[in-house]
């Protein structure tokens, strides 16, 4: 009984994973879809919407989150929980944003945010 009690948790808990990586797989296609558009925009003629889309690559390559975010998504990446298609999306994602940061660097000085490291005060 303590054995099919144990089962129908982990069941449950693997079911609860496999929603939220539903979810996390359409945030990650949301994600590349705007570094694809932002890509689109960088190569328009008109400077304004080249400008726009200059303001939004500095902080996207600026923030400490956005670059770490596909490192860690592919260190978390489970086969029992993730669909093959999520990790082909993933892979593709970085891809794209691997590129779009070495064209930026190419033309720019990358200027990054480090993350603080709080110090516990000693009593």
């Amino acid at each position: 009984a303590v054995v099919s009690t144990q089962s129908t948790g982990n069941a449950k808990k693997v079911e609860v994973k496999k929603t939220w990586a539903r979810r996390l797989h359409n945030a990650v296609r949301t994600y590349r879809e705007m570094l694809e558009n932002l890509n689109k925009m960088l190569s328009w003629r008109d400077e304004k919407i080249k400008g726009i889309a200059k303001v939004i690559q500095n902080n996207i390559f600026y923030q400490q989150e956005y670059r770490e975010l596909p490192t860690m998504l592919l260190k978390q990446f489970e086969r029992r929980i993730f669909t093959r298609s999520y990790l082909t999306d993933l892979v593709e994602c970085t891809h794209l944003y691997i590129r779009m940061l070495d064209l930026y660097t190419r033309e720019n000085t990358l200027i990054v945010q480090e993350t603080k490291k709080v110090k516990k005060k000693k009593k």
